[in-house]
């Protein structure tokens, strides 16, 4: 009758942050050798009216209220603007975020932006749009999985994540500052691989709307924050090298020796 187990608090993530559905409780567990040695001893004795107080042992559980609760503050909020998106880009910015939306990442958890994300192909939802290719804009299937992955990436850097791989873009782009941004390629390529190194747990949300793509880490606050800062130390650097593609069809050039300007460079 006095032996139960523990009961850890339950922590749920709902549609829009995690919450606390069931809180803990201790264990209880009878200290049955020490029982029987007091009993054999009053055997022994002979006494006939002594009261035994029983010992209980008292449990705690392996997640308590407490703990679980402190684990629930808003740690971060980084977002970044799909404003100047087209509808596509902003389709794939949202189908890849949605993918860290609601989820848990558990002490010692090693995690992998393009495993979570999956490949970037029609049949798994993602459209044309237009996306950085080196030092150029083109359009490919999954154009502006890359702003995702910077979104997260901030917020990563913010919740002090141990960052494992990641890459900056060729060039800078509008959607955040140089040295904040974390370019991915399809599975298998350039990638964002995140490590939770504390004893913690961390809950992901994202949302992408209209505005800004953003991304919220819940957790437990730690007693310092983190600041974002990016310094410029050198800039209006340009390109030493030239793109020369051959006019087959006459629009710009007269001669097979005349170079004309297509379109400006841009410096670094």
């Amino acid at each position: 009758k006095i032996d139960c187990d523990p009961v850890d608090a339950e922590v749920v993530l709902t549609a829009t942050q995690p919450e606390l559905v069931t809180r803990s409780k201790d264990g209880y567990k009878l200290d049955t050798e020490w029982l029987k040695s007091e009993i054999v001893e009053l055997i022994k004795t002979g006494s006939d009216n002594a009261v035994i107080a029983l010992q209980v042992e008292n449990i705690e559980p392996a997640v308590s209220s407490n703990e679980a609760a402190g684990g629930l503050d808003l740690l971060v909020e980084v977002s970044t603007s799909v404003k100047d998106s087209t509808a596509n880009r902003r389709k794939n910015v949202d189908l890849a975020l949605s993918k860290f939306n609601g989820v848990a990442i558990y002490p010692g958890q090693l995690v992998s932006f393009n495993e979570v994300v999956g490949k970037r192909t029609k049949k798994n939802g993602f459209k044309e749009a237009p996306e950085y290719d080196g030092t150029t804009v083109t359009t490919g299937v999954g154009g502006g999985v890359c702003q995702a992955s910077t979104t997260l990436y901030m917020a990563l850097l913010k919740a002090d994540f141990e960052i494992i791989q990641r890459q900056p873009h060729n060039m800078t782009i509008g959607y955040a500052k140089p040295s904040f941004d974390a370019t991915v390629g399809d599975v298998g390529g350039k990638d964002l691989v995140f490590l939770n190194d504390t004893d913690q747990v961390f809950y992901f949300y994202t949302d992408v709307d209209s505005e800004t793509a953003s991304v919220r880490v819940y957790g437990n606050r730690p007693e310092y924050r983190v600041e974002l800062k990016s310094v410029v130390v050198t800039k209006n650097i340009h390109a030493k090298e030239k793109n020369i593609v051959k006019d087959t069809e006459g629009k710009y050039a007269w001669y097979e020796d005349e170079i004309v300007l297509y379109k400006e460079g841009k410096t670094g």
